[in-house]
């Protein structure tokens, strides 16, 4: 019989490994800045100069660990946008690697393929890889601490493998809790696995052994004093409170529990559409490592799906879960079409022949496939958009605040004090920002409630309005100034009251900026001040 050997492993994983580089690689010193990878940034130049996490005035400590990742970058490649996302990058490369080795595993090698090239080419995995922040660390974490825990309930290991392998799900565990609080929710979702796996076997320990109640006991009292002391110490009111209490950019979806059910059915419509029919066919295929990754990713997707504030990255750690239960399915449909095309293929003549007309058959149905899914599926055509990112299709798309630097740093160094409702992008890009402009930022700083305007940020050190008062009273107190905006700011209600949009467009003058830039700069320039109390209240805050 005529057989065609598959490369390698280590050559699987190397040419896996190189399309997912090749692919983030590609506009990542230029792919659209988000406002929060600055934190990391600009505390990690802090870092390398002075051994600090200053940002400004104030400090940003939140995922430290990522930080010191981004610095040792910078340290290593410069002082830049493409430097400073490569940890991001090689953690999502090393995300698809590690799917691709799992599934692998449990499903074989078409399985493993199937679900390794889709992640690598999922637009929302592309875009995470590509910027400064930890997202990408974070899902690669959340996945080895889970695997980790299946391999233990599941396999057979030598008792150094098993010490290693817990020692391995430690440490992934700790890192995700350290980048992301999200980790409980994927902390719920595997145990809710490892009670419906355990549940039979723990019950007939516990009726043969007394020492397994024991040991029962003791855990779960050890469980309830750590509980106690969590209600004690505040620890669970703060974190239900982060669970319950919507901020204010995420108002429009706090009471949608359908937000990321829309969110999957508009990046891969069929996938969701057939999500049912695709776990039928897995559990029945592949068994134990369906039930695994159908369980963590139904559970992590009901637990934000009730949460406050949603958006798509906060589930993304969730997604190769589901997406290795279309793998195992799909691997059973392409077994499948390869066994029809044998039973077609049985009266042609010469096993060399037959052997290159169903491996043409099944290359031709593989490639309708792909066509199709490039056809029905946005996630596809995202990707390609980000690939080319041509003017006005890239997703993600951001304001151009690098080739704007040059036309506003002219406009900030004739002003007295510059507004901005991007703060730690004018801190990067334009090496200042006097005050903060952005409801968004000053409700996040003391939720539930509402700061008053003026509250300084302690993460940049910069005083943080968002009322037309509190603008005029910024105008009264200096001769001339500047208000930078982002376009889809001015009338965003998250950033700035209405009010507020008004009194920038109807009391001040514009700047005629690029419209391509996405950016938007209102300036004053007065013969008069007023010195009374507020204003050097105002100094004083900045």
């Amino acid at each position: 019989m005529v057989t065609r050997r598959l490369p390698s492993l280590p050559l699987q994983v190397a040419l896996l490994a190189a399309l997912a580089v090749v692919v983030r690689a590609i506009h990542l010193g230029s792919a659209p800045a988000e406002f929060d990878e600055f934190y990391h940034i600009l505390a990690a130049r802090s870092w390398l100069a002075e051994g600090t996490f200053a940002v400004g005035g104030g400090e940003y400590s939140r995922s430290s660990l990522f930080t010191l990742l981004v610095a040792g970058s910078m340290r290593l490649l410069g002082d830049g946008l493409a430097a400073a996302r490569i940890p991001s990058v090689l953690a999502g490369v090393a995300w698809v690697v590690a799917m691709f080795l799992w599934t692998r595993k449990v499903a074989g090698t078409t399985a493993a393929w199937i679900g390794g090239i889709v992640f690598s080419l999922d637009p929302g995995v592309v875009h995470l890889s590509q910027l400064a922040r930890f997202y990408t660390l974070h899902g690669l974490a959340v996945w080895l601490g889970a695997v980790g825990i299946y391999r233990l309930v599941r396999e057979d290991m030598s008792r150094p493998r098993v010490r290693l392998v817990v020692v391995g799900v430690v440490v992934a565990w700790v890192l995700a809790l350290h980048l992301q609080v999200t980790t409980l929710a994927a902390l719920a979702a595997v145990c809710g696995w490892l009670a419906a796996a355990l549940g039979p076997r723990l019950r007939a320990m516990l009726s043969r052994d007394r020492r397994a109640v024991i040991v029962a006991i003791v855990i779960v009292g050890v469980a309830l004093v750590g509980l106690a002391y969590g209600f004690a110490d505040g620890t669970l009111a703060r974190l239900w409170l982060k669970y319950q209490v919507t901020p204010s950019w995420a108002e429009q979806t706090a009471g949608e529990p359908r937000y990321y059910a829309w969110w999957l059915e508009g990046r891969y419509p069929i996938l969701w559409a057939l999500f049912p029919a695709a776990v039928v066919v897995a559990l029945v295929t592949a068994g134990p490592p369906a039930a695994f990754a159908t369980t963590v990713f139904a559970i992590s997707f009901l637990v934000q799906s009730l949460g406050a504030a949603k958006n798509e990255r906060y589930l993304y750690y969730a997604f190769p879960f589901f997406l290795a239960v279309w793998s195992f399915a799909l691997a059973t449909a392409f077994s499948g079409l390869r066994r029809l095309l044998d039973e077609l293929l049985l009266r042609v003549r010469g096993l060399e022949r037959r052997v290159r007309l169903r491996s043409a058959a099944t290359g031709a149905a593989t490639a309708g496939i792909f066509l199709f899914a490039y056809r029905t599926s946005p996630a596809v055509s995202m990707t390609a958009d980000m690939l080319r990112a041509e003017p006005g299709k890239r997703p993600y798309a951001q304001p151009d605040y690098a080739s704007a630097a040059p036309k506003l740093r002219l406009l900030t160094d004739s002003a007295d004090v510059v507004v901005t409702t991007a703060m730690v992008k004018s801190l990067y890009y334009l090496d200042r920002g006097d005050v903060a402009l952005s409801r968004t930022v000053l409700s996040d700083l003391a939720r539930p409630h509402m700061p008053p305007d003026f509250f300084v940020d302690p993460r940049t050190g910069r005083p943080v309005i968002t009322e037309p008062a509190s603008l005029e009273r910024v105008y009264e107190c200096y001769r001339t100034g500047l208000v930078l905006v982002e376009a889809h700011h001015l009338r965003t209600p998250w950033i700035m009251p209405a009010a507020t949009a008004r009194f920038l467009e109807t009391r001040l003058e514009e700047v005629t900026l690029q419209p391509a830039w996405g950016l938007r700069a209102f300036k004053w320039r007065r013969a008069s001040l007023l010195n009374g109390d507020h204003c050097r209240q105002i100094e004083r805050t900045r």
